[in-house]
């Protein structure tokens, strides 16, 4: 999760379950490794599988009208924004499709770790019970204001 991978519990003991060679229960580094190659062989298996199937069969490219669906279907957020067609880019080619989704991985990650594990719900809530205290909006907490 640290990393931007949404795994299910039941993900992670198959995973780990096929790398614990000596069945400790625990991984040591060379099978924490395994573990890691095993996901991210799974990962672009399913971002290979998307791909063929919404790439344009003539080009061989995923076409900028199907990234959005092709994110979709991989349970992840399309990116901000887009590049434009051109003339020379008419689309992904597999490994530009898999930089592509790396990288929207990677700005989810950022995003995410400046909320601390919060949902976004929860934060504005916390926003909320923060505004009262900072009775002043100066954005900080005083020791007045915290005493009433």
């Amino acid at each position: 999760r640290h990393m931007g991978y949404r795994v299910t519990m039941d993900q992670v003991h198959l995973f780990v379950a096929q790398v614990d060679e000596n069945n400790s229960n625990c991984l040591d580094f060379r099978e924490y490794l395994r573990l890691m190659q095993l996901h991210r062989e799974a990962e672009l298996r399913s971002i290979m599988n998307m791909f063929n199937a919404l790439k344009d069969s003539s080009t061989g490219k995923l076409g900028l009208n199907n990234v959005e669906k092709a994110f979709k279907g991989l349970k992840q957020e399309p990116p901000k924004s887009m590049p434009k067609a051109t003339p020379w880019f008419k689309g992904f080619d597999f490994d530009g499709f898999v930089k592509l989704v790396d990288s929207c991985r990677s700005e989810l990650v950022a995003r995410e770790r400046k909320k601390a594990g919060f949902t976004d719900e929860r934060i504005a809530e916390l926003q909320e019970v923060f505004s009262r205290f900072d009775k002043d909006g100066s954005g900080e907490i005083d020791n007045m204001e915290l005493m009433g």
